[in-house]
């Protein structure tokens, strides 16, 4: 059985954005329920990733990185330090670097994406939409990648690694759900960094 699915309550909510005219920042914040949000933020940057620091320093270890446009849960602001939570990470980011309030949640309309999650270790991404070809990246339990389309039978979903790098996962062994991305771990960008070299 595929263990790919949509949430019907994503469904719903990108309805009513598209067709029904709602209130914008009303309308994230009913999303805000979806994505587990209260007091969000968005990584407010052109590219790349800001730190998530264990402690408020920069001399602090790091704990995770927040790509651009990414989600996160303000728990709390300590001087010019957030302290959130996003994904599987939480610590500590420049405050400076987030959207906050009614713009973060009016962005969250404009940025939510459906998000392919691996439900097993070592998940295969291949280069084209079939096991013949190259495997090009392997996922790890409970990595997100962004979805960039489906091919026609559903099979094979193609995905985003990382900037300039895009393949194909088995539908079959990934949840999807409409999302915003979040944190990611270091040694997941430590992988992922690998082959953006390879590719460059």
């Amino acid at each position: 059985m595929k263990r790919i699915f949509i949430s019907s309550f994503s469904i719903v909510c990108s309805f009513a954005l598209c067709f029904l005219g709602l209130n914008l920042t009303a309308s994230a914040k009913s999303l805000g329920d979806i994505y587990g949000y209260n007091n969000l933020g968005i990584c407010n940057i052109a590219e790349g990733n800001i730190n998530i620091r264990e402690q408020a320093s920069t001399d602090s270890n790091l704990v995770g990185q927040l790509p651009a446009n990414a989600g996160c849960e303000i728990v709390q602001t300590v001087g010019e330090w957030s302290f959130i939570k996003s994904g599987e990470v939480e610590g500590y980011v420049i405050s400076e670097y987030l959207l906050t309030g009614d713009a973060a949640w009016d962005k969250a309309v404009e940025l939510a994406e459906y998000i392919a999650t691996s439900t097993t270790g070592g998940l295969r991404v291949r280069a084209e939409s079939n096991t013949g070809c190259d495997i090009i990246y392997q996922l790890s339990d409970g990595e997100e990648v962004t979805i960039i389309e489906n091919t026609q039978d559903n099979e094979w979903i193609k995905v985003q690694i990382c900037e300039g790098v895009v393949g194909y996962v088995c539908a079959e062994y990934v949840d999807v759900d409409l999302s915003l991305k979040t944190a990611i771990v270091p040694k997941i960008v430590e992988k992922r960094d690998r082959i953006t070299k390879t590719n460059n």
